[in-house]
Formats: structure tokens, C-alpha cells, sequence
């Protein structure tokens, strides 16, 4: 019922401001870290050589992961791969700004609720989703007769009676805090974020959407009165609220003295390493179903592969292509050093 909302939600953003909508000018003061997000997205012309866009690009990846990875999803989520897990990047054919919308507004959801001060806060006017184990006579037949809400506060449940029960409750005033404010409906959360590319659709929506016109004054007044959006650094995908402090400490010490080996031996055990990685990820390539930490994987042992033939490149002034290049300049200079030791 809820995914049924939204879709409907989403399709209304879209009938409003197309699939690829321009953000507001002045985004900047409603969510700047989504404005900076949506500019690098758009221009993704950062010079790796300049500290300080480097510096402003840790800053683009932290919102990234906290979008993507400490966001609570669906398991289907982790089936999408219309953006990469690790770096500020979508695919070029995505048109990434309604997906990237849902998600932020999903973050927005979960920082709100998850907050302890709104602890007694629910979707509905008449509470959260409360599941409803003992049927009475004929009840079991039709489930969706038998859908209940109950509010934390009272513990009291109540019987779902139409489809505008499950609909989240909307304040019909703007609160005068503007930071913890709750934007239940995707469509204002759109108002909110965007810019209209045609006022004269707007206008002729009004006239017969009661909702959409609410949403448009509440968007409005919100932003007159300065409401400003900020992340925060919460793992809310985190199940585990300990499990980062148990793993702090469990890095692999090392077990050999490398101190003793040679440049070629060091970075023989290295490119060995990458070649069984390499061989291991080709499988998990192979799976129909990746999961998050499957596609991070992948990605991370694609890079550090990328990464040390660069290195090595620059280390042996060669120009390597593949591991086994390296592996066999490698085995030739080992053996050519041994032979010299044993003179």
C-alpha cells in the first residue's frame, strides 16, 4: 500500500518537472550538500592535482556513502546498478536526478524518525503499521480488511478503514523550526528541491489537486522562512551498532618479515596477491545477484589492481598492461639476483 503511494507520488514529480529536473538557484541555502553533489554529478570536472578540489570532493564521496551506504534500503536496493558503491559517479545513460531525489528524501524520512526526540512521531495521522497475527472468522480471506495502525504513545491499534488512512499525516502549518522538520510527501520534498520548467502545468494542477496545492504553499513557506536540510553522519544501514567498534581492530597483522626481502620479492608477493584477488572477484562477477558488499568488492579490487600496475610502471620504469606482465619481469629479475648472489 505505501510503495503504491509513492509510485503515485513519483509519478506526479514527473508529470510536474519531467525525468531530468533542474535544481532551484538557490538550492544552496535549502541543501547545500545535495547542491554540491548534484554540481559535481552534472560537471564532474574536479582535477585530482588541485588539494583543495580534492578536499571539496572527500566531502562530494561522504555524501555519496551516506546516501548509498548508511541509508537504510530494501534488499532490491542492493540489486541496482545504476551508480557506482564507492565513488560520486552514476552511469552516463541513468538520468540519475528522480532516483537521487527518492533517495535523499528517503535519508530525510530516516533522520527524522530515528531522531530519539521524535521518538513518538508516525507516519499516519493514527499511528505506525501494527501487525496483526489473530484473525477473527472470515478475516484470514481478505488481509487487507484487517490492516491496523497504533501509535507508540498509547499502545491503542486501529482498524485501517480506506487507502487515505495509510497516507502519511501532513501538518497543514509550518512549524517554526525549521531544521527538524518532517517532509513526509515526495512531491513537496520535490517543490522544495527543484525548479517548475513549466509554470503553466503547475497552475493547471492546482485547480484540481487539493494536495499538490498545500504542498506548493507549505514548500514556499518553508523555504521564506529558512528552512535549510543537513546530513548527518548516522549509519542508520548499520544493524549491528557495535559491529565497526568490535572489526576496529581486526586488521590482518603481518606474519613474515618483509624488512629482510628485496624491492622485486616485496612487490612480487604483492602482484601474487592481486592475482588470486583478481581471480576470486572474475567469480563473484559471475554471480545473477550481486550483492552491496559483492559490487564494493568488485570495485576496490578492480581499483587497487589499477592502481599497482600504475605503480609498478613508475617503480621498474616499464610499461605494464596486465598482473602477468608484471609477474614475469618480476620472475626475471629475481632469478637474475639470485644468480648474482650465488657468484
Amino acid at each position: 500500500m505505501i510503495q503504491t503511494w509513492v509510485t503515485y507520488e513519483v509519478v506526479k514529480v514527473m508529470y510536474l518537472f519531467g525525468l531530468s529536473p533542474t535544481p532551484r538557484s538557490n538550492l544552496g541555502k535549502i541543501a547545500p550538500e545535495i547542491e554540491k553533489y548534484i554540481l559535481h554529478i552534472e560537471s564532474n570536472k574536479l582535477d585530482d592535482d588541485d588539494d583543495d578540489e580534492n578536499d571539496e570532493y572527500e566531502e562530494i564521496k561522504n555524501t555519496h556513502e551516506i546516501i548509498f551506504k548508511n541509508t537504510q534500503h530494501s534488499g532490491l536496493f542492493e540489486k541496482c546498478t545504476f551508480a557506482s558503491w564507492t565513488e560520486a559517479k552514476w552511469k552516463e545513460d541513468v538520468k540519475y536526478m528522480i532516483p537521487f531525489l527518492l533517495l535523499t528524501w528517503l535519508r530525510q524520512l530516516q533522520q527524522y524518525f530515528k531522531e530519539k526526540k521524535n521518538k513518538d512521531c508516525t507516519w499516519a495521522k493514527k499511528g505506525n503499521y501494527q501487525p496483526h497475527i489473530s484473525f477473527s472468522k472470515g478475516e484470514s480471506s481478505n488481509p487487507l480488511a484487517v490492516v491496523y495502525l497504533c501509535k507508540p504513545s498509547t499502545k491503542e491499534a486501529y482498524k485501517v478503514e480506506s487507502y487515505n488512512d495509510i497516507k502519511p499525516y501532513e501538518p497543514k502549518k509550518v512549524e517554526e523550526l525549521t531544521t527538524n522538520v518532517l517532509i513526509p510527501s515526495f512531491e513537496e520534498w520535490a517543490l522544495l528541491l527543484l525548479t517548475l520548467p513549466n509554470q503553466t502545468r503547475m497552475n493547471e494542477t492546482v485547480k484540481y489537486d487539493n494536495d499538490t496545492m498545500r504542498r506548493w504553499k507549505m514548500a514556499e513557506s518553508k523555504i521564506k522562512r529558512g528552512y535549510k536540510f543537513e546530513l548527518n553522519d548516522t549509519n542508520y544501514a548499520n544493524k549491528d551498532k557495535n559491529r565497526d567498534d568490535k572489526n576496529e581492530n581486526t586488521e590482518p597483522q603481518p606474519i613474515l618479515d618483509y624488512n629482510t626481502r628485496t624491492q622485486e620479492e616485496i612487490h612480487a608477493e604483492i602482484n601474487n596477491g592481486l592475482i588470486k584477488g583478481h581471480k576470486a572477484i572474475e567469480k563473484i562477477k559471475a554471480k545473477k545477484t550481486k550483492s552491496i558488499e559483492d559490487n564494493m568488492m568488485i570495485e576496490n579490487m578492480e581499483n587497487m589492481i589499477r592502481a599497482y600496475i600504475a605503480l609498478a610502471s613508475k617503480t621498474f620504469s616499464s610499461t605494464y598492461s596486465r598482473l602477468k606482465d608484471i609477474q614475469v619481469d618480476l620472475n626475471t629479475k629475481i632469478a637474475q639476483q639470485k644468480g648474482q648472489d650465488d657468484k
